[in-house]
């Protein structure tokens, strides 16, 4: 799937065109926050998970569905497979 990206907006929306998404997100372009941002809202939006495949620090991307953590979450009822609370120290 193609993406065009639009970081640094005041709205959040994603819209169909032809052969490209465009998607608007608040974040800014800067310590991959406007990546994570998209990545949120697709998810939000076509309730699967994506991955960026190309254009990592670009304004258009390649995304791809990320099936293998889309079918650990479904077959295991995971919400996060980050640790909540993190990691004690003993």
């Amino acid at each position: 799937m193609k993406v065009k990206i639009h970081p640094n907006s005041s709205q959040e929306k994603i819209i169909e065109g032809e052969k490209i998404y465009e998607v608007w997100v608040k974040e800014k372009a800067v310590d991959g926050n406007a990546n994570k941002a998209l990545l949120k809202l697709m998810k939000k939006h076509f309730k699967k998970n994506f991955k960026i495949k190309s254009g990592f620090s670009s304004r258009v991307k390649i995304l791809e569905i990320d099936s293998v953590l889309s079918e650990a979450k479904k077959s295991t009822g995971m919400l996060d497979l980050k640790p909540a609370g993190g990691f004690n120290e003993i």
